[in-house]
């Protein structure tokens, strides 16, 4: 289906939307209005105002005419504040609005505010001139290139597609966009591995099986879920895929700063071992007040502690002793029924699944004469 605005010369199958902001189609088009729901058909030849909400239907292809106009036009309005084009005005702005944020945290709301000497606080509180800019809509640059002698002004959107400036007789493509660098190296995808739970679409893990070349070193390589690839400073990680299920998504990390940080983390470890070895540490300090007064009342409270867990089990033992009892052919009957035990699909009879339960919290497989698969049944049935 060709789609045409304001273009008479168009080959059919097509709908077009002319100067009159009309639109028409060389097919029949289905249509439902989003007004009053109703379920219509434009026929051959017959027009309707594109500017009315409706879902077009033609050749199983689907379409609505979200904005239909002759002339429109986009006005670009700067948000920099003199705090953005300084950075001593920044770092001045940033602890004051550090300040004004202890002020709220410690004193409260500055609304409910009655001490005098915080009122004189109050504007300043509830400024927001200091806040960091939150930015809405599309990011926008404006920009002056020069080439010989020659200057012009212009607009770039962030991560649209490259505007072409002609200037001095030079065209010059420009964008806004993420940097990119190449690595030394190349990373080829064998295979794409996703597995999903059983009975659903929710995908449960993902890998990717990939290859390395570089120059003479070749070598296979499976990424997933904790599990990345270090290599030559770069570190890989299984982030996301393609929703094709043909190709992966990797993040990409190149710290230099990894070995000082391990090396901080190696010394903080070293200093906590060393705390417990010093004789004049806080550690060992507390260790030597302990004296047998607070022993002697701490082995009473474990005392205690164990007599309450043992009337618990009894009293839970007690409540037990009212399970009902399940007909032998019922326990048989269910022994035999597939389960799925984990989220990774395994599947078990019953019985398997009833012993492991029972024998955990039991330490047997059968209670009160019955076997394990009666007990989880009356466990199952029992209403109180």
């Amino acid at each position: 289906v060709n789609f045409a605005f304001m273009n008479d010369n168009v080959k059919a199958p097509f709908v077009k939307i002319d100067e009159n902001l009309t639109l028409s189609s060389s097919e029949n088009l289905h249509f439902l209005s989003m007004l009053d729901g109703q379920n219509l058909d434009l026929k051959i030849g017959e027009k309707a105002n594109a500017k009315e909400r409706r879902l077009y239907e033609i050749n199983d292809i689907s379409f609505v005419v979200k904005a239909a106009s002759l002339h429109a036009q986009e006005a670009l309005e700067g948000s920099n504040r003199p705090q953005d084009e300084s950075f001593w005005l920044w770092f001045k702005s940033a602890w004051l609005e550090v300040g004004r944020t202890m002020l709220i945290s410690t004193f409260g709301e500055p609304q409910n505010w009655k001490n005098s000497l915080l009122l004189h606080f109050k504007d300043f509180a509830l400024s927001n001139e200091n806040k960091n800019l939150e930015l809405t809509g599309s990011n926008a640059l404006k920009l002056e290139l020069s080439y010989k002698n020659e200057s012009k002004e212009f607009y770039i959107f962030e991560y649209n597609k490259p505007i072409m400036i002609e200037l001095a007789g030079q065209k010059f493509f420009i964008s806004w966009a993420l940097s990119y660098e190449q690595l030394p190296f190349d990373i080829y995808l064998r295979d794409f591995v996703l597995d999903r739970y059983p009975g659903s679409m929710s995908p449960a893990s993902y890998a990717s099986e990939i290859t390395v070349k570089n120059n003479n070193e070749n070598f296979n390589y499976r990424i997933f879920m904790n599990n990345v690839l270090d290599y030559d400073g770069y570190r890989f990680y299984q982030s996301s895929y393609d929703q094709d299920e043909k190709g992966t998504v990797l993040s990409v990390n190149k710290d230099p700063g990894k070995i000082p940080t391990y090396i901080g983390y190696f010394l903080l470890c070293l200093g906590m071992f060393m705390n417990f070895l010093n004789p004049h540490s806080r550690f060992r300090t507390l260790a030597r007040l302990i004296n047998k007064d607070t022993l002697k009342h701490t082995s009473v409270i474990i005392f205690i502690l164990l007599l309450s867990f043992g009337s618990e089990k009894t009293f839970a033992q007690d409540l037990n002793s009212t399970l009902p009892v399940v007909n032998t052919n019922h326990a048989k009957a269910l022994a035999t029924l597939i389960v799925q035990k984990s989220a990774d699909g395994r599947m078990v009879p019953f019985d398997t699944l009833s012993r492991e339960i029972l024998e955990k919290i039991h330490q047997s497989d059968s209670y009160k004469g019955q076997n394990s698969n009666a007990v989880m049944l009356s466990m199952l049935v029992d209403v109180n």
